[in-house]
């Protein structure tokens, strides 16, 4: 398959929310009930056709212990998409997500999408009252999943990426430039 574009997609939040079991869920189809925790950053890939356009998904899942956060962020150069991702079954992971989002905000292309996931929708389904209105306030996308299950792991990654070529898209149309006015002969100055 021949890939015409990418899209690098962080992943952020606190430590157990489920950031790498949402990225090999994804990735490789496959879950771990007791992964490792992430030190620094693991780096998957998969390919994916949307529309007309072949389009490897690069994802950063990165490490959610309090003492990586700033090299976590550093992470953010370039990136396309993030999400930052909450435990359902544990309402104080929401405000994580959500610092997580408004610090990428701030270091992200004003164009790239950010999601705020929340994870574990097989424990509790229920979202927390905040999470909606808060997400529409800061224009983050929102979506709940379960990496057990696969519950909406796929339509989480293709919704961002779908938002994520739309958005460049648009970019790219948006920067032409059109020089057009008197054209102003050259004067050319004597020798000497």
């Amino acid at each position: 398959m021949s890939v015409g574009s990418s899209i690098k997609i962080v992943l952020l939040g606190s430590a157990e929310v489920g950031k790498t079991s949402i990225s090999t869920r994804y990735a490789m189809g496959s879950f771990d009930s007791s992964p490792q925790a992430t030190i620094g950053v693991a780096f998957l890939t998969r390919s994916i056709k949307i529309g007309e356009e072949e389009v490897q998904l690069e994802i950063w899942d990165t490490a959610g212990q309090e003492k990586f956060k700033s090299v976590t962020l550093s992470y953010l150069r370039q990136a396309r998409a993030v999400l930052c991702i909450y435990d359902l079954s544990k309402p104080e992971t929401v405000r994580s997500a959500f610092d997580y989002a408004i610090d990428a905000k701030e270091k992200i292309d004003q164009n790239a999408i950010i999601a705020i996931i929340g994870n574990k929708s097989d424990i509790c389904e229920d979202m927390p009252d905040e999470v909606i209105p808060k997400a529409e306030e800061h224009d983050f996308l929102y979506f709940t999943c379960s990496a057990k299950t696969g519950e909406n792991i796929e339509n989480v990654f293709s919704s961002v990426a779908k938002e994520t070529l739309r958005n460049r898209h648009e970019e790219t149309s948006e920067t032409k430039v059109y020089l057009t006015g008197p054209n102003v002969p050259s004067q050319k100055k004597p020798c000497c």
